[in-house]
């Protein structure tokens, strides 16, 4: 998500969490799931709006089997600059910025799958084998 706001030059005020649980878990809480949204310092960067839909799922989950997961983004405005923020010293926000627009790049020039997150290379990662896929769902083709 914080990729396309980047690449659509726009910053996200808002930001929604929405939870399905697993019907055994929905029969056991007695709800089926939740949703949540956050105002938030309008930002694009993916660690500060990880770190927030985090805090949000932390907030709300109690340990069910989750079945589905929804974000958005709401409150658009247009990325016309850099907002300093006081507790961090410019120089490091200004290199985060940076290191952001060099990784859009990256996956731009050379796909999704030539930068990914050391965990997507464990035996349980999907990122890889769904970057492939349409919007990262199967499709009606089936596994292997």
């Amino acid at each position: 998500m914080a990729a396309r706001l980047r690449h659509h030059h726009k910053l996200a005020g808002c930001l929604s969490l929405s939870i399905g649980f697993s019907y055994a878990a929905a029969e056991a809480d007695g709800r089926g799931g939740f949703n949540q949204a956050l105002k938030i310092e309008p930002t694009n960067d993916n660690q500060v709006l990880t770190q927030q839909l985090l805090w949000l799922f932390r907030q709300n989950w109690d340990g069910q089997a989750v079945r589905n997961i929804g974000v958005y983004s709401s409150k658009l405005s247009a990325n016309s600059g850099q907002q300093l923020n006081l507790f961090e010293t410019p120089r490091n926000q200004i290199r985060h910025s940076r290191l952001n627009q060099v990784i859009d790049e990256i996956h731009r020039q050379f796909g999704f799958t030539k930068l990914v997150y050391a965990t997507s290379l464990l035996k349980g990662g999907t990122a890889i084998k769904r970057a492939s896929l349409v919007g990262g769902h199967n499709g009606g083709n089936s596994y292997e």
